[in-house]
């Protein structure tokens, strides 16, 4: 409220009512800006759809084509639809069920990502759903079918595969049928219409020839019409699947059309009607903040007093006419009051009128003796006489001036008295301050010659310094190189170290192995033993059996033999290993040793390195500083110079002023410009 109050009171009329078809104006420009975006946002949902469809008709034509590996918008629906994995999983499987398994997963995975699944409208709804859904799974329940017929196993196996394969082909036909019916009543033109109900019972045929035909296959051998009408039913599939999708995209142009033509009479439409409002809302506000606007100008003109002004707008039947009223009012009262002072005026204007009269002559007689001795007076000072007062009589009212005038006379005397000492005592100072700069300036010379040789040596010692600081550098670099080397050299033993602890550990468990082998080969022998010794019981019919537990039991025994010399050999193995691990940690123990004395002498490296470099700058910041002095010396220098020309130029004018003070009259100095003249007095 006060905010209002404030706008109110401070802001015009006309102010006001912009204000307000600004605020109305942006009302309706944003209300305008919100629902062309919402129909923007459902044109894009619409492209979208259209460029799912599209990327599902690729994937339906790939489906059967051996010569398209590649979708070829693939990378272009991942962006769109996310279908990364699922299109990596298609192209990788060869033709197949497991090819027609991932592209009904991918078209799917593209009807929920585009919103397909999820449109609102009856017809393009149903159509997609038995374009990416119900016509997809009744080809991929036919193949199941073909493939539970054609499997090889019991009948009662094959007749329940069989059965089930018939039930989803049918239930498949069944949801195509009801999808393309409830599209077909929703769909916008009568031929599109016709032509879905052409080809639903085109593939309502083929899907009964099929089942029909299968159903054969229970017996044993299919008919011989088995490949014709796999034929028709792919073919009736194929045409099916490409009218639907060609209906679909009609409708979703259709829809876009409808919208984009819609999003355009909102925007004409919504201008038009916001620019009449705004047209209407400053043709009202001009019209009022007119009248209003002549109103006050009247009465800022009845107000200066122009009482026979006409007052407008007194026809009027609204508030301009109510106003205009009051101001008529107003201006009759004032133009009846302004009569009246009038007279009062005329009459004070001649009486004022004849006492000024009178007082003009006496003032006149008076100003004449005034004049006269003023005259005299700037005679006497125009000759620099200072000595001269006024002492004339004149009235009254003029005495005041003429004290003020001898009081002003006696001021400029003294002050010109003054001058003239001050001059003498500058002139002197002068002298003095001109010694005194001819000696600093001598001094300052010797002073800057100084510095020059001082600032030299700075440079000479500084430059030594850099050097000094650049070696140091490099001395610092090559130590540090020289520690990185040590640390890999440390490194690789370390490295070496493990890959023998791992060569022990290994030869450790090849160890354990041969122990295993040697032990399976005495239990072997055992076996072979009680295998001869059930052999000699058989008798003649045992006689092999011994000549094979003969053999077992040799080779058992070359097995042990083997086992017991890798054994050797792997403990010999381990017992170098285990010195050259030692080896190797000496050595990683010297390289650790060296690279800690290098990481001390690269520490004091360091430090030299940044003491030089401290000393270094410390040198150059004393050459600058050497070489400002030097600088601010060869400035002051200069400035001495200065002030000496201004010395002499100061002592040339104290004695001019001197002599234009001597040619003033006054108590003290007399007159020095030749003839004395005798003080005039008047009485």
């Amino acid at each position: 409220m006060k905010i209002l109050q404030a706008l109110n009171s401070r802001m015009s009329i006309s102010a006001r009512l912009n204000l307000v078809t600004v605020i109305l104006s942006v009302c309706g420009v944003l209300f305008a800006t919100l629902l062309t975006i919402q129909q923007y946002k459902v044109v894009r949902a619409t492209e979208k759809e259209q460029a799912g469809l599209a990327f599902i008709k690729d994937v339906w034509i790939s489906l059967a084509d051996p010569k398209a590996p590649t979708l070829p918008n693939g990378k272009l629906a991942d962006r769109q639809f996310g279908t990364f994995r699922e299109r990596e999983a298609y192209e990788a499987t060869a033709l197949g069920q497991s090819r027609l398994d991932r592209g009904l997963q991918l078209m799917s995975r593209v009807a929920d990502s585009s919103g397909l699944a999820l449109d609102p409208e009856q017809a393009s709804y149903y159509l997609q759903d038995a374009l990416s859904v119900w016509i997809p799974y009744a080809y991929r329940s036919e193949s199941d079918l073909d493939k539970a017929i054609s499997s090889e196993g019991d009948d009662l196996t094959r007749a329940i595969a069989v059965s089930d394969g018939l039930g989803r082909l049918g239930f498949a036909s069944d949801r195509v049928r009801s999808d393309l019916r409830k599209a077909a009543d929703g769909v916008s033109t009568p031929a599109a219409r016709a032509a879905l109900i052409e080809v639903s019972a085109r593939f309502d045929r083929s899907v009964r020839n099929m089942i029909d035909e299968e159903k054969g296959g229970l017996s044993g051998a299919r008919a011989s019409t088995g490949a014709a009408t796999e034929a028709e039913f792919e073919k009736a599939v194929n045409e099916l699947w490409g009218a639907s999708a060609r209906i679909l995209e009609r409708e979703l142009q259709s829809r876009k059309g409808k919208l984009q033509a819609a999003m355009a009479f909102t925007a004409v439409f919504g201008g038009g009607m916001l620019s009449l409002a705004i047209a209407l809302c400053i043709l009202i506000g001009r019209g009022l903040v007119a009248r209003i606007s002549r109103l006050v100008e009247v009465m800022s003109q009845v107000k200066d007093g122009d009482t026979d002004i006409k007052v407008p707008f007194l026809e009027d039947t609204n508030e301009t006419g109510e106003i205009a009223a009051t101001v008529e009012l107003f201006r009759l009262s004032l133009q009846q009051r302004s009569g009246e002072e009038a007279r009062r005026t005329r009459d004070q204007e001649a009486a004022h009128k004849a006492q000024t009269e009178a007082e003009q002559a006496a003032t006149h007689a008076g100003q004449v003796v005034v004049l006269g001795s003023f005259g005299e007076a700037l005679h006497e000072l125009a000759a620099r006489n200072l000595l001269y007062r006024m002492n004339h009589a004149v009235p009254e009212v003029y005495a005041p001036l003429l004290e003020n005038f001898n009081s002003a006379v006696a001021e400029l005397e003294a002050a010109v008295v003054a001058i003239a000492g001050n001059c003498h005592g500058i002139h002197a100072s002068v002298r003095e301050l001109t010694l005194a700069a001819d000696d600093l300036a001598t001094r300052t010379e010797r002073q800057s010659a100084g510095l020059e040789q001082t600032s030299a040596a700075m440079e000479q010692v500084s430059a030594s310094s850099t050097n000094t600081a650049r070696r140091s550098a490099d001395a610092n670099q090559e130590v540090e190189e020289a520690r990185i080397a040590a640390a890999r050299g440390g490194e690789i033993v370390q490295e070496a170290v493990d890959a023998m602890a791992r060569i022990e550990s290994s030869s450790e468990q090849i160890g354990r192995i041969v122990t295993v082998i040697d032990e399976i080969a005495f239990q072997t022998n055992l076996l072979a033993l009680n295998a001869g010794v059930e052999a000699a019981r058989a008798g003649e019919a045992g006689r092999g059996f011994a000549v094979v537990a003969s053999e077992v039991r040799a080779l058992a025994q070359r097995s042990a033999d083997s086992a017991k010399d890798i054994k050797s050999l792997i403990s010999e193995s381990s017992d170098h290993v285990g010195v050259g691990v030692a080896r190797v940690g000496a050595a990683g123990d010297a390289l650790v040793d060296i690279q800690t004395r290098v990481a001390r002498v690269t520490a004091l490296v360091s430090e030299i390195n940044g003491s030089a470099k401290d000393q270094s700058t410390a040198l150059q910041e004393v050459n600058a500083a050497v070489a400002e002095m030097d600088q601010m010396t060869q400035k002051n220098a200069a400035m001495v110079e200065e002030s000496n020309a201004a010395c002499h130029s100061l002592s040339n004018e104290a004695n001019q002023l001197m002599h234009l003070i001597a040619r003033f009259r006054v108590g003290d100095l007399g007159s020095v410009d030749g003839a004395k003249k005798p003080e005039k007095q008047v009485a």
